[in-house]
């Protein structure tokens, strides 16, 4: 697989959980909230996958959106507001096993939709714009 092959894989991915984020959300008064909430956490995780596939950066199997950015050049990160994905990282676990607090709101869940569209934005125009992992300042 070329470079693109992987990192179109992991937009892909990502999509797809996307997807499944908003039709859980449209089941209105029957929305399981926490699994929409996983999905849109599981689509920031995997576009900012993408976007280290596309700098060439290796990274470890985690699930910590925090850690996924901090492996970022400098430059990247600062595009990728922590205001937006900074507490998404615990739906990974949280909203897949019970006993780790109560399931958020529909306008949680909502909020976790629209932060996970703005960080695809975020990643297609940084991948657009070229951003080059060897001219970037790390940490």
């Amino acid at each position: 697989m070329t470079k693109e092959d992987v990192v179109q894989a992991w937009m892909s991915k990502a999509d797809h959980d996307l997807i499944n984020a908003k039709n859980t959300l449209n089941l209105e008064k029957d929305c399981p909230y926490d699994t929409a909430c996983f999905h849109s956490q599981q689509a920031i995780e995997k576009y900012i996958k993408a976007l280290l596939c596309h700098l060439q950066i290796e990274f470890p199997k985690i699930h910590d959106i925090g850690e996924l950015i901090s492996l970022l050049p400098v430059d990247a990160r600062a595009k990728i507001s922590e205001a937006d994905w900074g507490r998404f990282s615990n739906y990974a676990v949280a909203a897949r096993y019970p006993a780790f607090g109560d399931d958020p709101s529909r306008e949680e869940s909502q909020e976790a939709l629209v932060v996970a569209e703005r960080v695809k934005a975020d990643v297609l125009k940084l991948i657009h714009e070229g951003i080059e992992r060897k001219s970037r300042k790390f940490r």
